[in-house]
This record gives C-alpha cells, structure tokens and sequence, in this order.
C-alpha cells in the first residue's frame, strides 16, 4: 500500500523483493561504498517504479543503466527509464539528510530528477518531490516541487508538438524540405556568424546549416531561432549540432531546455539556457539513423524529428 505523508511525500513499503533485486546487484561490486551506493539507488529507483507503475505510467527497469552492472560500476547511476518519456534519476536520500546530492555525471539526458528518502531501518521509501533540472549537485530538499507537478511534467512531454521530420541526407545534397531556411535568412538582421559560433569543429564551413523560427505557444511574441549544421565526417557517420537563439537580442529564457532523443524517444543529451544567449548540443550520427530534437519550456513542448 502507498501512503500520501502530512507533507505531501508518498511513502512505499519497502519489499523483501527490492532488497533481494537491491542484494543481487551489490554483490557484484566488491568496494564496500559502491556495493552500498549501488543497494541504495536500487531500492530508490524501484520505489518510483512502483509509484508510477501503480498510476498506471510505463516503466521499463531492464533498459534503464541503473540495472546494467556494467554501468553501475562506471557510474553512480539511478535512472528509470519511463517509456515514451525519457531516463528519471531517482536519488536516495539518508534520514535527516537536508540535501538530495544528484553527482553531475548524470545530469545530461534525464527527464528530472526525483528524491526518495529511505528510513533508517531500509523498510520504507519516501517520494519527496522532483526537479525537471541540476544547476548544482547537492539539492536543498525545501526546493523540490511536488510529485503533483512531476506528473504534469512526464504528462508534457508525452504531448510535444510534433513537427515534419527533416532528412539530412538531403541538406547535404543541397535539398532543403519546406519551412528550413537558410542561416542567414532565420537570423534576419543578425550577423550569419552567430550560427557558428560555438560551434565545435575544425572547419566551420564544411556544415550544412539550415533554421527555422520555433513558436512555443500561439500567443509568444519572441519566436526561437533553432540552427541545425550537419557534415559528413566519415562513410559511416555524420556530425551534427543542434543550437537555439534568440531571434532578437535579449536571452534565453532561464528554463528552456534542449534535448536530444534517440530513435527510441530517450533523452541521451540535454542542455539548459540559465539566462544565456545559446544553447548547442553537438553529437555523431550513423547514416539513417532517427533522432529528435525536444524544445521544452514550463509546459511547452515542441519535438523536431530527423533522419540522417
């Protein structure tokens, strides 16, 4: 049975069969402090499990790093993987321990981020709230929205606006689908420079680089500049950057998000604006493989899907 505490946190009974999934992957790690780091985050991340499982939300526990022992001995890592949604860190927090501490190593390519405090005796697990994003490692708990809010968030995304997907094979012969300009024409009177600005590459002018104006909602005045280069680099392989301006000369809203989604529709790479003047995500991709881009800001989304 789930519990809703005076505070607004759920608390999970924790079962012997999360100790005994918790006990099998300890005992893959012979240090002592990744062995417990390992039965904490499990039992942290099958206790958000249960929570979204018991909504009626999808969850997949093998595809997620969290239960790759592999992965877990490279990383702390305690992510759920939420179908159709993305990876949610789920983070142990000790009894009495005023701070959620999520290690930056994996804060790119998550949904949100989710405290769970365990008691002291390992018997029951508290839901104590969410952050859609990491701006420093240790959390004071006061900070955490409620899971109210966590559910809108996965609701969100799960309701982007889609758009036509855009062929890059096709930029690269000099085919352009509608609705993609050119870099000079998106940025109006900006200096064309700004597309390459940032840009993390030899030689700039080997890219491809097509824009389009995004519109988060109906009613915002201030359009988006999304800027995407793509060159081959390899015969198996090309380079991409994704990167989003201002179209004018004020900044980013501080809570726009950038992501990268694989074919899968799980984030694998993710950027905040903080108030700057671009944001730039750069990765390779194999020829013909599918990937998205997802826009997010407060309960706006818009996905850009693309084919290499």
């Amino acid at each position: 049975m789930i519990n809703a505490t005076h505070y607004s946190g759920l608390t999970i009974p924790i079962t012997l069969k999360m100790h005994q999934l918790a006990q099998h992957f300890r005992q893959h790690h012979p240090h002592p402090q990744k062995a417990k780091q390992t039965y904490l985050n499990t039992l942290a991340v099958y206790s958000v499990h249960s929570y979204l499982n018991w909504l009626g939300i999808e969850t997949d526990l093998p595809t997620s790093h969290s239960w790759d022992v592999t992965l877990q001995q490279l990383a702390d890592v305690a992510d759920l993987h939420v179908v159709g949604k993305g990876r949610l860190e789920c983070r142990p927090v000790l009894p009495d321990q005023p701070l959620c501490v999520v290690p930056a190593e994996v804060w790119n390519g998550r949904i949100g981020f989710v405290a769970v405090q365990l008691d002291a005796a390992l018997e029951e697990a508290t839901l104590l709230g969410f952050v859609p994003t990491m701006t420093a490692e240790a959390l004071p708990l006061e900070q955490l929205r409620s899971l109210d809010q966590l559910l809108n968030h996965l609701d969100q995304l799960g309701h982007a606006q889609p758009l036509k997907a855009a062929t890059l094979r096709q930029w690269l012969e000099n085919r352009v689908e509608m609705g993609w300009s050119t870099a000079e024409t998106v940025l109006g009177w900006h200096q064309p420079a700004l597309a390459f600005r940032g840009a993390e590459a030899a030689d700039s002018s080997a890219f491809v680089v097509r824009g389009k104006l995004l519109h988060l909602t109906e009613a915002d005045p201030a359009p988006l500049v999304l800027l995407v280069g793509v060159r081959s680099t390899t015969a198996m392989e090309v380079e991409v950057w994704v990167k989003l301006c201002p179209q004018d000369e004020t900044l980013l809203p501080s809570a726009l998000e950038l992501c990268v989604l694989d074919g899968a529709g799980v984030a694998v790479m993710q950027a905040q604006a903080r108030s700057t003047e671009m944001i730039q995500l750069v990765f390779s991709a194999a020829w013909d493989e599918q990937f998205s881009i997802r826009v997010t800001l407060d309960n706006a989304t818009i996905l850009q899907p693309f084919t290499v």
